[in-house]
């Protein structure tokens, strides 16, 4: 009997329910998504936590915040080119406000879109970015690209009033580690081809 009235929640093996995430984006290739975050080697426990948070829109953004009274407002401070002063934000806070949208993180994340359309050679979206959901058929270039779009989100959320400079330094810090240690969660060319990348690119 409890598995019968189970089934109303998790569904069956051959026929699961869908996640909110998955009902709020149908135009997200969730196959794709969920076999990226599968393959996400070379990143701590904690940024692959991030990475499942990002899939199945769990991060604690503003949106996500249901206790009774609080606002779903984004809080964060941004600049006003008009009066010259900084102002709350002020927007609904979702995730995809709080990752790119935000003017206190857009830059960061258009630099880290066309980072990722570099290094993928194609035209990939805001939401493939965030859902982790992009493609290509070199697949340890989309280990490369996993680690990157993971490892800059997370920076983005984590330090929205860092520069574009810093977030730029913290992953070539990283990706120099891992190719001095020859860790080897993808081939050490890949990891070279997006450091030339990072070294030679224009904020």
């Amino acid at each position: 009997i409890y598995l019968y009235f189970l089934q109303d929640k998790i569904g069956t093996w051959d026929n699961p329910v869908i996640s909110r995430a998955e009902r709020n984006n149908p135009q997200i290739n969730w196959k794709s998504s969920w076999k990226n975050w599968n393959c996400s080697r070379g990143i701590t426990p904690q940024l692959k936590y991030f990475g499942w948070c990002l899939t199945q829109d769990m991060v604690h953004v503003p949106a996500r915040n249901h206790r009774k009274g609080v606002s779903k407002e984004c809080k964060r401070m941004v600049y006003d080119e008009d009066l010259n002063e900084m102002l709350l934000c002020g927007k609904h806070g979702d995730l995809t406000h709080t990752m790119a949208d935000c003017l206190s993180t857009r830059d960061k994340f258009l630099n880290l879109k066309g980072i990722m359309e570099s290094l993928l050679g194609k035209v990939i979206s805001t939401e493939e970015i965030i859902f982790l959901s992009f493609r290509h058929a070199d697949k340890k270039k989309v280990k490369v690209a996993v680690w990157t779009a993971i490892s800059s989100l997370n920076f983005i959320f984590k330090k929205p009033d860092a520069s574009c400079d810093d977030m730029l330094r913290v992953l070539k810090e990283e990706l120099y580690y891992h190719e001095l240690l020859e860790r080897g969660f993808v081939r050490k060319r890949y990891i070279s081809d997006l450091l030339e990348i990072l070294e030679n690119w224009e904020i």
